[in-house]
């Protein structure tokens, strides 16, 4: 779907997006933008699997973002206390 106006799911999805500080001292991350960062990371996850279930194959820079986008999933669970 993204293939027809010339776009993949990384162009969609920047790497780098701007952080907050912290809302507590002492703390490393602020609550909403893990979430936010959560929230972003499924939606490339979803459009990868809605674009496999239609039968397209990704390609490279899109495995790539889909590979970033677990790595992140995992690194927000880890910060909150759960290890994948």
């Amino acid at each position: 779907m993204l293939e027809s106006v010339g776009l993949s799911l990384s162009d969609l999805f920047p790497d780098n997006m701007p952080e907050r500080a912290p809302t507590r001292p002492g703390q490393c991350w602020v609550p909403r933008d893990v979430l936010a960062a959560v929230a972003r990371e499924a939606l490339v996850a979803m459009l990868a699997a809605e674009a496999v279930t239609r039968g397209e194959t990704l390609d490279e820079t899109d495995r790539d973002r889909l590979a970033r986008a677990a790595a992140t999933l995992r690194d927000a669970a880890r910060e909150v206390g759960y290890d994948v």
